[in-house]
């Protein structure tokens, strides 16, 4: 007979419903619940590794799933469960087993599948002095040898979207929307500055005039 044991660290919330499936299971064993302040401690030894048991109380908790390496950073874990093996186990015929059983899994909460993409804005709002002016990053997509590409067209002062224009793109694409937007926020900058810059120089030439 080989025993595995099983330590469920829980939250003290979740308590009631934890408990509610093992009554259900009706083991014939009995399971001891530590208090440690703001945690429950299960433990309990079975002649079975109960992954059915484990697959159920991972199912009580919505939008969350076992994982047995946390991600970094990753800290929202609604149950740790360790399962394990005495290393002097043996098997039914009384020989040592090779590979006694030791995992740990978290119940942590699910990432979307979906990989959340800010929305572009091309309005870029400048602040000088005392005026406030509205800029745009002009994005358009082109095929370059059948993959998907992005460009910037040299044109900031208005918003092209949607309209005939006549602005050619700038000698640069690229692959991600956003890095063609950071590079199209870049180039905006410097027309902003040279901008500024000629406005500067001309209100000189006429306080000399």
């Amino acid at each position: 007979m080989i025993e595995t044991h099983f330590e469920l660290l829980i939250l003290k919330e979740d308590l009631k419903k934890v408990h509610e499936i093992i009554k259900k299971y009706d083991f014939n064993f009995p399971a001891f619940f530590i208090d440690l302040d703001e945690t429950i401690k299960i433990e309990f030894v079975s002649d079975y590794e109960e992954f059915e048991f484990l697959k159920e109380i991972g199912a009580l908790f919505d939008g969350f799933e076992f994982k047995e390496k946390l991600s970094p950073g990753e800290n929202n874990i609604k149950l740790t469960a360790h399962r394990f093996q005495s290393p002097y186990s043996t098997d039914g015929w009384g020989r040592p087993l090779e590979n006694p059983l030791n995992e740990v899994f978290f119940l942590v909460k699910k990432r979307s599948d979906r990989i959340h993409r800010p929305k572009l804005n091309p309005e870029i709002i400048v602040s000088f002095k005392q005026e406030i002016k509205s800029y745009y990053i002009n994005l358009v997509s082109d095929e370059s040898g059948g993959e998907k590409v992005f460009l910037v067209l040299n044109e900031f002062e208005n918003d092209l979207y949607g309209i005939n224009h006549e602005a050619k793109p700038l000698d640069r694409f690229s692959r991600r929307l956003m890095d063609s937007y950071s590079f199209g926020l870049s180039i905006l900058k410097q027309y902003v500055d040279e901008k500024i810059k000629a406005s500067k120089k001309g209100r000189k030439r006429k306080s000399k005039s």
